[in-house]
């Protein structure tokens, strides 16, 4: 009995499907595919030999396991089985309309597909085919795959749908993008919509769709206005859309204005970024509102897959462009677009220049430590040989007669000043002629040398590599978006330096501290070190304060501007950018802003052939120095021969009484 019963079943089943496939094939006449003939026709104009199309459409695949009359009617409910078997008649026809043409390569793509890599591979056109009520759906799901920035056809059955289709493409960034709807027999309206021209759009909003163009299929495809369906929807004048723009103060990139004002935030007056951002703004004609971030300047992501700083106000929707030194990075250029870049930069260690040696130590510095101590020797034996040479030959004047005089004679002669009585005996008149020869040798020399010392005591040992920076013992005080970059660098001290280095939350600040304090090191970008040391890094003298040490640089990398994932205004900025390079703005804002800060700081000194200098008493601080040494040791030998001969004396004295 219960396989009479499956018998029956099966036997239903079957029947319901012969009847659907029959009822579909007699609906399924030429005119039922006109549609293909418009989307061939678009593909042929605007789409080139070797390139590729992608087509995607939803394949909705009929169990014949189980026929329960229940699951059918929920499954005609959820999608009318007539318009699953016309979009796949109609997709199967057009494959073999693309193939038959061999120009170009197709991709299918369905949303239970398993795609991976499919972003990077070159999408040309984008094909969709939208049958019934579920296209939010089936576009979220295809949407993974899409490059935004292709061209896109969508072909809907319904026209109330366009509007709900275009608002859903606007939401996913895609901009080039047209749909085809069959409004008569044979006759199809294409639609799309413009983000900025009024009345259909305003600052990036769709307000109406537009109807580009008609096509009749029965004419191969013809267009009745044979418009251009892919013109570029952003115009050279946005009519003063706002443009936010998420910024902070560093110099020399984004500087703030000094004029503060309580009922309104502090604006930026000037920067070299400032001045890029003034000039897209004025060629795109857009009024420009500044968001700074939060905290952090840059901010990162964080392992939650959470955003910070500027990047935080352009990930979270609160901004349309991230700029203020923004570096590109392969983190960043997954999450956002970047325009090309604008300018070069190099990031490099900052370390303090070399100190000048203290004034009071240059007579010391004339002859190396060797060199003293071969001159105290010298003064040591020539004592002895005049001494040995006056008490044992022949009669000489009585200060001969002790080493402290001999010594005396000596280092008078050595100082290039008058003895107390020349010898007398022909063997010490000899040996002393050579001494004086001697010490005239030493004395022109240290006169000599001792004067440009007076004037330039000179520099210290200067720090020019990673290396001297650990020896040198200095803290290394780095932001924290820079230290990826040391985590990857090739040479071994890097590592080193990392595990003691500091967290430095204000480049500028930690720049300052290495200038004034000279007790850390920190690593700026070669501009930045170039522009304070025009003025905000510079001793009483103007000289720069900040070493870099350019001949190790860490990484060489770019400035861009970076927007949100699909942002419509990429590619103008993107042009204005290679404008401004073509035309040399770039460097011209560098040099203006460098030549302004020079002036400003008024210490721009003409040197000519003439310049000389005037000795001061900071220049003679060695000489004093030595005097007040001088003094000192007079005055101990003084006290020390008053308490030596004091008390002999009243010991004669008390003898004598």
């Amino acid at each position: 009995m219960l396989r009479k019963v499956d018998f029956v079943t099966e036997k239903f089943c079957t029947g319901m499907l012969l009847l659907l496939l029959v009822t579909i094939f007699s609906t399924s006449s030429s005119e039922e595919f006109s549609v293909v003939k418009c989307v061939t026709s678009i593909v042929e104009r605007y789409v080139e030999s070797d390139s590729v199309l992608v087509l995607s459409f939803q394949q909705d695949r009929i169990s014949t396991d189980n026929c329960e009359l229940q699951n059918y009617k929920q499954l005609l409910n959820k999608r009318n089985i007539l318009d699953i078997k016309r979009q796949e008649n109609s997709v199967t026809v057009f494959l073999e309309n693309i193939h038959n043409l061999m120009k170009w390569s197709v991709v299918t793509l369905q949303p239970e597909d398993t795609v991976q890599n499919f972003g990077t591979l070159q999408q040309n056109m984008n094909i969709i085919w939208l049958f019934g009520d579920f296209y939010e759906v089936e576009l979220d799901n295809f949407s993974k795959y899409w490059n935004p920035r292709s061209r896109f056809i969508v072909v809907a059955d319904k026209s109330k749908h366009v509007r709900g289709i275009l608002v859903k493409l606007s939401d996913l960034k895609i901009l080039n993008v047209v749909v085809l709807v069959e409004v008569k027999r044979n006759k199809f309206y294409v639609f799309t919509w413009s983000p900025y021209e009024h009345p259909w759009g305003n600052c990036g909003k769709m307000n109406e769709v537009v109807v580009l163009d008609e096509c009749n299929a029965r004419e191969e495809g013809y267009f009745v206005k044979n418009s251009s369906l892919f013109d570029p929807k952003v115009p050279r004048d946005l009519l003063g859309c706002p443009l936010v723009v998420s910024m902070f103060h560093q110099e020399p990139h984004a500087m703030l204005s000094k004029e503060k004002c309580d009922s309104a935030p502090r604006m930026f007056a000037d920067g070299s970024d400032v001045r890029l951002l003034g000039f897209i703004a004025r060629s795109l004609n857009v009024s420009v509102v500044f968001r700074p971030p939060s905290a952090e300047m840059w901010g990162e992501r964080h392992s939650n897959g959470t955003w910070t700083g500027v990047f935080g106000n352009l990930y979270y929707g609160k901004a349309q462009l991230a700029m203020t030194a923004t570096m590109l990075t392969l983190e960043r250029a997954m999450y956002f677009d970047y325009t090309v870049p604008y300018d070069a930069t190099r990031l490099v260690w900052a370390v303090p220049r070399a100190r000048q040696f203290p004034r009071w130590a240059a007579l010391s510095r004339v002859y190396a430590p060797s060199m003293w101590l071969s001159l105290t020797a010298a003064l040591l034996v020539s004592t002895l040989l005049v001494y040995f040479l006056a008490t044992g030959f022949g009669t000489e004047h009585p200060v001969y007669s002790s080493l402290t005089g001999c010594f005396c004679v000596n280092w008078a002669a050595l100082l290039g000043v008058g003895v107390a009585s020349m010898p007398c005996s022909l063997s010490l008149r000899i040996f002393f002629t050579m001494w004086l020869a001697f010490s005239l040798a030493v004395n022109t020399v240290f006169q000599t040398y001792d004067t440009s010392y007076l004037v330039d005591p000179g520099l210290q040992r200067q720090i020019s590599s990673t290396d001297d920076i650990l020896e040198s013992g200095l803290e290394c005080s780095i932001h924290p978006s820079i230290v990826p970059y040391l985590e990857t660098h090739p040479r071994h001290s890097m590592a080193a330096i990392l595990r003691r280095h500091t967290d430095c939350r204000d480049i500028a600040h930690c720049a300052q501290r290495v200038a004034q304090d000279g007790d850390v090191a920190t690593v700026v970008s070669d501009v930045t070190a170039k522009y304070l040391n025009t003025y905000s890094t510079l001793d009483s003298d103007g000289k720069p304060l900040l070493y870099t040490l350019d001949a190790e640089a860490i990484v060489f990398n770019y400035f861009t501007i970076y927007l949100p994932r699909g942002s419509f205004l990429l590619d103008r900025i993107s042009h204005l950018i290679r404008v401004s390079q073509e035309s040399g703005l770039i460097p011209h804002f560098w040099t203006d802003i460098l030549a302004q800060s020079r002036i400003k700081t008024a210490r721009m000194r003409i040197s000519s052939p003439l310049d000389y200098l005037t000795l001061c008493l900071s220049h003679l601080q060695a000489a004093f120095v030595l005097l007040l040494v001088g003094f000192s040791l007079s005055l101990v030998a003084f006290v020390a021969e008053m308490l030596y001969y004091r008390p002999r004396k009243i010991r004669r004295k008390v003898e004598l009484y």
